[in-house]
């Protein structure tokens, strides 16, 4: 697997862009495929955004982003942004039918070795793949947001998915800095949008209660739980802390800990008040176009502190 595979991202928006830098980051030619030129000036606009926050942050030397970046191009041609390619990154909108009918033609278009991958949050990849004749060389794999500052990625097969798929997506995700987990089959969330809705359902209940108030929460999270999880995770946390200490307290509490089914009333009455954070200005919290673009900064800030830990 050298420097001389090719990869196409299909998709200029904050993923596609993100995760056609990141190839080019793991040593990859990347072609950036989009519909309409606007588009894809946006995405490379988005990707030298990006490229600017590395350098100014110290993780890269500003000749060797230049590097980075000479390696992705653009096209609104999609049989030639296939051409050659080793590795096809699918991130457009979550829209099962367009998926399907995306893979149905960029089978056919591609050399008979390459992988395919979607980098839908949930869609069941034996859904998406449906319409493909060589299902064995596709899977889904899930990118955190954004791709180029998270490393963690989640590779989940469709029942035909070779072995050789799932392995040669996981070597190219390693060589590039990243962080692939491979699911033995498809569970709807995967895994990290089971993890964060989980939690986020209790945090929501715990409000909606009125236990405490928005802000704690996210104060026991961000100053507590996250910073410990951040190196150790839940179940090297449980390790640490004592098996039979966790044990005696799930005993007692995992019965009393939130199981509805329900969306709670904390997210569903704002959305039906048309109030979508950010989006609106107003959601869970009031938010000022200042507030908003702080956060974001402050954000990736502490993402590339965790980076340059990691030595990447």
């Amino acid at each position: 697997m050298g420097k001389e595979l090719k990869a196409c991202c299909i998709g200029t928006g904050t993923m596609g862009s993100s995760i056609s830098l990141t190839l080019a980051m793991g040593g990859m030619e990347v072609v950036m495929f989009g519909r309409t030129r606007p588009s894809l000036e946006r995405g490379l606009s988005s990707i030298d955004s990006f490229c600017r926050n590395l350098v100014e942050s110290g993780l890269f030397a500003d000749s060797e982003m230049g590097k980075i970046r000479g390696r992705i191009e653009s096209s609104t041609d999609l049989e030639g942004s296939l051409e050659g390619s080793s590795f096809v990154s699918e991130a457009v909108s979550e829209d099962l039918d367009l998926k399907r009918k995306l893979f149905s033609t960029v089978e056919t278009l591609v050399p008979s070795e390459a992988v395919l991958t979607s980098t839908t949050s949930g869609l069941d990849p034996d859904l998406i793949s449906a319409g493909m004749t060589h299902k064995e060389r596709f899977l889904v794999a899930h990118f955190s947001n954004p791709a180029h500052l998270m490393p963690f990625v989640e590779l989940v097969p469709c029942g035909a998915t070779s072995s050789m798929a799932m392995d040669f997506t996981r070597k190219l995700l390693e060589k590039a800095g990243l962080r692939p987990v491979s699911l033995s089959r498809y569970i709807p969330g995967f895994v990290f949008n089971r993890l964060q809705y989980a939690l986020l359902r209790e945090a929501m209940y715990l409000v909606d209660e009125g236990i405490v108030t928005p802000e704690a929460v996210d104060e026991a999270v961000t100053y507590g739980l996250g910073r410990r999880l951040a190196f150790t995770g839940p179940l090297r946390s449980a390790d640490m802390g004592g098996l039979d200490v966790f044990n005696k307290i799930a005993s007692y509490l995992m019965p009393m800990l939130c199981s509805s089914g329900k969306v709670p009333g904390i997210l569903s009455e704002p959305v039906a008040h048309g109030n979508l954070g950010c989006k609106t200005g107003k959601g869970i919290f009031a938010w000022t176009e200042e507030e908003i673009e702080a956060t974001k900064k402050e954000r990736e800030k502490i993402l590339m502190y965790f980076l340059k830990m990691e030595g990447f």
